[in-house]
């Protein structure tokens, strides 16, 4: 993903950075977007790791949310509509092997799955709505 608008702000009783306002994003891997969506972005630790957390809600309808922690990127698409999940079911039906990112210059290696935690999304979102 690629933030081309977007306002952190520390927050000390969460002690994280949190987004204010709508969010520009430029792409998502290879897709083009240029459009501005409802959501949140923060930055935080957990026992000393850092973790990232977004929510970002389409005009569709749609919620995409991902939660990075622990080397595991978690990933998890919320549809307006039923039908076919692509975005879910090419993380499931994935091999284990290219879910996983080999460690970089500096950087450990990843991996990341398809996250059907809807409560966490959700508490995620409530938690947001607070500070808002």
């Amino acid at each position: 993903i690629t933030f081309t608008d977007i306002t952190l702000v520390w927050s000390d009783k969460h002690q994280a950075y949190i987004s204010k306002g709508k969010i520009g994003v430029g792409n998502i891997y290879q897709n083009q977007l240029n459009t501005v969506m409802d959501g949140w972005v923060r930055l935080s630790k957990k026992d000393g790791m850092d973790v990232l957390t977004i929510l970002l809600k389409t005009e569709l309808g749609n919620i995409y949310f991902f939660e990075y922690e622990n080397n595991v990127m978690r990933s998890y698409r919320r549809q307006s509509k039923p039908g076919p999940n692509d975005f879910n079911n090419l993380l499931i039906d994935m091999k284990p092997k290219k879910r996983r990112a080999e460690e970089g210059k500096g950087e450990p290696p990843y991996i990341f799955r398809c996250c059907y935690d809807e409560e966490r999304m959700e508490d995620f979102e409530r938690e947001m709505r607070k500070i808002d």
